[in-house]
């Protein structure tokens, strides 16, 4: 009696996109250098992505306009003048599994503006976690 082994079919990775909106020919030689560094989170397929265009808008809608074509699950959307963490997209990933359905941190604003009670560069942060079922209480 001979057994037959069939092939499982191979699972499919989800796919993170990383979104860099930028224009110019030129890029900052630290951003690139910390892009090459960042941490790919494990099981999931990565892929960079240029938005391009005129105007910051326009270069975030071509950017996630390429990664929604490439079948994308999740979008980070990062700048290209900036050095973020290296673990970023590990947490990032590790984040949205544990329930999240948006997460954001922004640096707000480059210049001090008086009225506002944050320094120049001061990170802000917000997480969406869906409510359950039937609750539509704000929190």
């Amino acid at each position: 009696m001979s057994t037959v082994v069939h092939p499982q079919p191979e699972k499919v990775k989800p796919k993170l996109a990383v979104v860099y909106p930028w224009h110019s020919p030129f890029f900052f030689t630290a951003a690139h250098d910390n892009m090459v560094n960042l941490q790919h989170p494990e099981g999931w397929d990565m892929r960079f992505f240029r938005g391009v265009g005129w105007c910051p808008a326009t270069r975030h809608n071509t950017g996630c306009q390429k990664a929604l074509e490439w079948g994308a699950d999740l979008i980070c959307i990062i700048g290209s003048d900036q050095v973020h963490p290296e673990d970023m997209l590990v947490r990032l990933v590790a984040r949205v599994m544990s329930g999240y359905e948006i997460v954001s941190a922004l640096v707000p604003c480059r210049g001090y503006v008086s009225w506002q009670p944050m320094k120049p560069f001061e990170p802000m942060a917000w997480r969406f976690k869906p409510n359950p079922p039937n609750d539509s209480r704000v929190r």
